[in-house]
């Protein structure tokens, strides 16, 4: 099994990179609420914690959606993990591999997806955080 691993939010996937980075729409609110910027990201690698992800956006209140396409190098099967503190969803060629759309106290998930060598794939890969009442 193949790995792609996240930390903090970080996906480190430089054997399936099929572009330079993603598309981070980034909203205030938690459900998407407010687009606020559109930037391309390299990598998922954040922390956050005590600051926004961005000019004018919610320190406490706010989402990512993240787009693009990978592009695996050989078939097999891929693991995707992730350590957050509230909620992730990520989506691999339509189907939704990982849903943790919660609060979560910086929690670790895990989805496995079966990809097929050279093909490309959309990737979507959705988080937001929010105080807990």
């Amino acid at each position: 099994m193949k790995t792609i691993l996240f930390l903090s939010l970080a996906l480190l996937a430089m054997q399936l990179r099929a572009q330079h980075g993603l598309q981070g729409e980034y909203y205030n609110g938690q459900n998407f609420e407010r687009k606020v910027f559109t930037r391309v990201d390299p990598q998922i690698n954040f922390s956050w914690r005590g600051r926004n992800p961005g000019p004018n956006m919610d320190n406490s209140y706010y989402s990512v959606r993240w787009t693009g396409k990978l592009h695996p190098p050989t078939t097999g099967v891929y693991q995707f993990s992730a350590k957050v503190d509230d909620g992730v969803r990520i989506w691999v060629g339509g189907k939704l591999i990982m849903d943790a759309w919660g609060l979560h106290d910086s929690g670790s998930f895990r989805g496995n997806v079966k990809l097929e060598g050279g093909k490309f794939y959309d990737l979507k890969i959705e988080y937001f955080n929010a105080m807990l009442e």
